[in-house]
Formats: structure tokens, sequence, C-alpha cells
């Protein structure tokens, strides 16, 4: 069982993509014991809009979030959660001035992500 686990655990490291052991119910010893892991890091920052994100600002955030690798995610105070590469899925949020979020970011890039997009936001979601 522990020539297995440390193969899982291999084939976790040198993957680029997130690994969920957790579903193979790895068993050490008597107990079960999940595994996850997690290639890169998950970065969060909250951010207010200064205007609206309607089509013009929407499809330039939108192509600064493409530039990353990470997956991005904008998430509001009910828990809803918009795909930060799709431009349909922002609009149909509706981002209004006033509005609070949560950008997630999970990946290898994600800190440079998130700072980037709360810039964005920030600074009125310029259309340039």
């Amino acid at each position: 069982m522990k020539k297995l686990f440390l193969t899982a655990l291999l084939v976790a490291m040198m993957s680029s993509s997130t690994v969920f052991a957790a579903d193979m119910n790895l068993i050490l010893g008597t107990a079960q014991t999940p595994f996850v892991y997690h290639a890169g890091q998950r970065c969060e920052a909250k951010a207010t809009f200064v205007s609206e994100l309607d089509a013009r600002p929407g499809a330039v955030f939108v192509q600064k979030a493409k530039k990353f690798k990470s997956n991005i995610y904008l998430e509001t105070s009910d828990g809803s959660r918009a795909n930060a590469k799709s431009i349909m899925m922002l609009i149909a949020k509706g981002f209004r001035p006033g509005m609070e979020v949560t950008i997630v970011a999970e990946g290898a890039d994600a800190q440079q992500a998130v700072d980037t997009l709360k810039e964005f936001i920030e600074a009125g979601c310029p259309q340039r």
C-alpha cells in the first residue's frame, strides 16, 4: 500500500494539472487517507467595481484574464461565480458600480493574475 501511495504522489508531483487522488481511496495501514495535491497556488483579492463591466470593458477584461494560465473566477457576496475568461458569463452577471467581488485565481501565475485584474477593476475598467 505504501508503494501505491508513493507512486500516486510521484504522478501528482509530475503532473501540470491538479490531481485529486482522494477518489482513489488510498489506504495507508488501516485508515483511509484522502490525498489531495494542488499544482501551483490559490490567490484571492477583493475589488469594488467603479464602473459597469459591459461589452467593451468586459472584452478587455477577458483578454487580460486569458493571458494567464490560472483558472480565474469572480465571486460575488451571494456565492455565485463567473469565469473571468468568458465574456458571456461576465455580462450575464451584470457587474455594476459599487459591487464588490472576490477575484479567485488558481494556478502557477495566480498572484500576478489577481493583481492585474484587481488593478483593472479599480481603475474603472478602461476600454484600452
